[in-house]
């Protein structure tokens, strides 16, 4: 069972440590220790360069008890995010909408602000309050409720600034993003990123939960609130929000370093649009790294990189996907516990060797 609280993305400087030797037995080091952090439970990382050539160590068991294999499925959390940023940029691409478009012409909630455009909301700039910050909520989510909630009626109706002069991040934003995209091509958002995403590219393992089916997440071994290991015992399934857009894909290793990869090979979106996701020259980005769905790693542990990434966060299951455009290197690391992704370092440190200084945590 998993629940849509999401862990907001926050870029947070981790101290270096010792790291593994450079060969695949480093790797494999990496993830044994990280499994051993887990009580024994899972831990996967993939590094694939331009190539093709992949690297892969994994370590522990899932809840079953089965050992963890490169090859499952898994809730990506927040990596949605850049699913429905690609969609909303090929439909600004079509003419289909603008990016300065406001808001409340697409979506009628009280506490979207009028000022609000869909960049706003894509960049998350827009003062939308985030549900997973309401406190009754939480409390709720903790109850395992009978029944999926309404998200939105966890929504504060009163903005947390004006529209466009600060950045905070809302899972709230990517919902309304959903909506959106419903709005404008008459389909639910799953159909339109599978028939704009999934399927042009050949994503065998991808989909969105509760409302689409596929190969079934590996079984998590801690709940989101890491109250403790071992089987999460709540019955019900409560899904992210009312389009599940900010949070609710399934995915795997190989559909994830396609995705990345068709993003930044240009099979996807234009230059043009690709150029204002990766921007640093919008309000907050210089703080949080944050573009339109992505994420830029600000001090990247080696010379001659740049990375960008994103991460997600749902109850049982943690993700970091990060793509390196200088070498076109992949690397993606997940764990079907509530247990952040701290081993980044050592696991960027493996990758493009030593660097110096400390190297920004991508969570959520």
């Amino acid at each position: 069972m998993t629940s849509p609280f999401i862990w907001t993305p926050v870029l947070i400087g981790l101290l270096l440590t010792g790291c593994a030797d450079s060969g695949p037995s480093g790797l494999q080091r990496i993830a044994e220790d990280a499994a051993e952090a887990r009580g024994g439970y899972g831990f996967l990382v993939a590094i694939t360069d331009a190539a093709g050539k992949s690297n892969t160590a994994t370590a522990g068991v899932d809840a079953a008890g089965a050992p963890m294999t490169d090859d499952v499925t898994w809730h990506i959390g927040s990596v949605t995010k850049t699913f429905v940023a690609v969609v909303i940029m090929q439909l600004a691409e079509e003419g289909l909408l603008s990016l300065d478009d406001r808001a409340g012409s697409y979506v009628d909630h009280e506490f979207v602000p009028a000022e609000a455009t869909l960049f706003d909301l894509l960049h998350h700039s827009s003062g939308v309050p985030d549900y997973v910050d309401d406190e009754e909520w939480v409390s709720l989510m903790r109850s395992c409720p009978d029944e999926s909630p309404n998200t939105y009626d966890y929504v504060a109706q009163k903005p947390l600034f004006e529209p466009g002069r600060e950045w905070s991040y809302s899972n709230t934003n990517y919902l309304l993003l959903g909506e959106v995209i419903e709005r404008v091509t008459g389909m639910p958002p799953e159909t339109v990123i599978r028939q704009r995403i999934i399927e042009p590219i050949g994503l065998a393992d991808t989909y969105m939960a509760d409302v689409e089916t596929g190969q079934p997440p590996v079984p998590a071994v801690a709940d989101f609130f890491d109250t403790g290991f071992g089987p999460i015992e709540c019955e019900t399934a409560p899904v992210g929000g009312v389009t599940g857009t900010d949070s609710r894909m399934v995915s795997s290793v190989d559909d994830l370093d396609a995705f990345f990869r068709a993003l930044f090979g240009g099979e996807l979106v234009s230059e043009k649009s690709l150029e204002e996701m990766t921007s640093e020259n919008y309000v907050g980005s210089d703080e949080s790294g944050y573009g339109l769905g992505i994420i830029h790693l600000l001090e990247p542990p080696a010379d001659d990189v740049d990375i960008w990434a994103n991460g997600g966060g749902v109850v049982g299951y943690k993700t970091l996907v990060m793509y390196d455009l200088r070498s076109k290197t992949t690397v993606i690391a997940m764990t079907p516990t509530g247990r952040d992704i701290q081993e980044q370092e050592d696991i960027l440190r493996w990758t493009f060797g030593q660097g110096s200084g400390t190297t920004p945590t991508v969570s959520s």
